[in-house]
């Protein structure tokens, strides 16, 4: 057991090293919008969802306030991720490895990592619970992930071998 908790330990500290630096390293600005997308209906709920076809504007209203539910409760948690990532990096540092210590910390980050996790999960069932089957089969259709979006097959018999 303690020979499998020093890899797992490097290991995380390496990932949020890299988790940490790659936001702080894009330094580009925001795409600008388009003309007539300043707010009101037109507007598109949230990015990963614009692409969504025959939103209406109750659909669009009730998605956006799931996102923003969303988003209220997790960023406390994401804060509070940040922190404990860094008092880990802290004490992956120090002269003397406090094990303990770092242990503690990882399992932290670890149930924060879950909570956010299953608050996303969350919000997930609640926007498909607006959407129409069509939209739900071409939201869950799409890629993890950024990358463009892809519209549904028309028939899916062509791409089977």
């Amino acid at each position: 057991m303690q020979k499998l908790r020093l890899p797992f330990i490097a290991a995380l500290f390496v990932l949020c090293i890299y988790s940490t630096q790659a936001p702080a390293q894009d330094r580009s600005p925001a795409p600008p919008q388009s003309p007539g997308r300043e707010g009101g209906a037109m507007r598109p709920p949230h990015p990963a969802d614009q692409d969504l076809p025959k939103l209406t504007d109750q659909q669009n209203d009730q998605i956006r306030k799931i996102h923003l539910a969303l988003a209220e409760k997790t960023l406390p948690l994401r804060n509070e991720l940040s922190e404990k990532e860094a008092h880990l990096r802290t004490l992956m540092t120090a002269r003397e490895a406090d094990r303990n210590a770092i242990d503690k910390a990882a399992d932290e980050i670890g149930n924060i990592r879950k909570e956010l996790f299953k608050a996303r999960v969350e919000s997930d069932v609640r926007i498909n619970e607006v959407l129409t089957e069509e939209q739900k089969a071409f939201r869950n259709m799409r890629p993890e992930g950024p990358g463009p979006l892809m519209p549904p097959p028309e028939d899916p018999a062509p791409m089977m071998h």
